[in-house]
């Protein structure tokens, strides 16, 4: 979790994908309650893919970085944001 930044290029420069995506990672952080205190369980670190699990105050969430493949198991995950090589989900 750490503590969050966003450099003005990424937000502004790179277009509205880049914005949009930010944005969406942005909310999702909020809703669930994630700060730089917030418990990480590692689920998955090889070379094609890297995903954790972050228990928020409000819920937890799960994040993929990487080409391979993986998702979440279990109880209630909603896709919250996905581009090339990312994704976020949030648990009900």
């Amino acid at each position: 979790p750490g503590t969050p930044f966003v450099l003005w290029d990424h937000l502004f420069d790179w277009g509205d994908d880049y914005h949009k995506k930010i944005k969406e990672m942005i909310a999702v952080r909020s809703r669930s309650g994630i700060t730089s205190r917030s418990k990480v369980e590692i689920k998955e670190a090889k070379a094609e893919v890297y995903a954790a699990e972050i228990t928020g105050d409000k819920h937890r969430v799960a994040v993929k970085i990487g080409h391979g493949h993986w998702e979440p198991n279990g109880g209630n995950w909603k896709l919250a944001s996905a581009g090339k090589d990312f994704a976020v989900w949030e648990q009900n």
